[in-house]
């Protein structure tokens, strides 16, 4: 379509979605739509006119109206994913990508990953018990390397704050790797642990939106308090992901 027969398209109120142009001159009307049960998915609609586009709208919207919840497989992966997503993920994300990590997170993972995950080791037991594969081929010992850490594996169905891949944790070990080299006074077995300890801490502690050095100084001062102390449990309290942390140890977002 030539752009000079392009006509400017509206811009719609708050909440009621947005209208733009794609490559072959079509209209693309992309808007929040609410289920029932409160969640949101985002629709996208292409239409030639803008009357088409609202009635096919209208039409998703009038759908969606009756749709049920979907009965998920583990509350408890319900409850963690959800305290994740808004304890910690909604201070760090601008509103939108918030918007869209909850619906992917109520309307994909929790009703459907699990009884994928499920039907995945099921399949492969069958194919060890019935030999399907032939012995020392790269599939069959993949499959065997799966069933060996089937526990490990599935931890994220019931705690939904472990992620599925371990890519943030190498991430944040990226620098660490990268200075050890300089660091010739980690010459011996205690000096290397006690490196890593305090690493351990500084990562949780930016993972859970803390400044890592108001952190320390609070860690260390508390810790002096209670040195003499036998019974630990006040340990809880100074946790990084405690409520008791002091307002001063959080990194401030917009």
């Amino acid at each position: 379509m030539s752009t000079a027969k392009m006509i400017e398209l509206p811009k719609l109120p708050h909440g009621e979605g947005t209208m733009s142009y794609d490559v072959n001159g079509n209209i693309v009307y992309k808007k929040w739509i609410v289920l029932s049960d409160g969640s949101k998915y985002r629709k996208t609609i292409t239409g030639s006119t803008i009357p088409e586009c609202f009635r096919k709208m209208m039409k998703e919207e009038d759908t969606a109206s009756y749709l049920k919840p979907v009965e998920y497989n583990s509350s408890k992966l319900d409850q963690e994913l959800m305290y994740w997503l808004n304890n910690i993920k909604k201070s760090t994300l601008k509103v939108q990508s918030w918007e869209r990590l909850e619906s992917t997170i109520r309307n994909i993972i929790i009703p459907y990953i699990k009884p994928l995950v499920e039907d995945l080791f099921a399949w492969m037991k069958q194919v060890k018990e019935e030999n399907i594969l032939p012995e020392g081929s790269e599939t069959l010992k993949g499959i065997d390397y799966y069933l060996n850490h089937e526990k490990q594996l599935k931890v994220f169905l019931d705690h939904g704050n472990v992620p599925l891949d371990n890519n943030a944790t190498e991430a944040s070990l990226r620098s660490f790797c990268l200075h050890k080299h300089t660091w010739k006074l980690i010459d011996t077995i205690n000096g290397a642990e006690s490196s890593a300890l305090i690493y351990s801490i500084v990562e949780t502690a930016k993972a859970n939106n803390l400044n890592p050095f108001r952190y320390l100084e609070f860690l260390l001062t508390q810790m002096m308090d209670h040195e003499d102390e036998t019974d630990y449990s006040f340990i809880d309290k100074l946790l990084p992901w405690s409520d008791d942390i002091p307002e001063i140890c959080r990194i401030k977002t917009k």
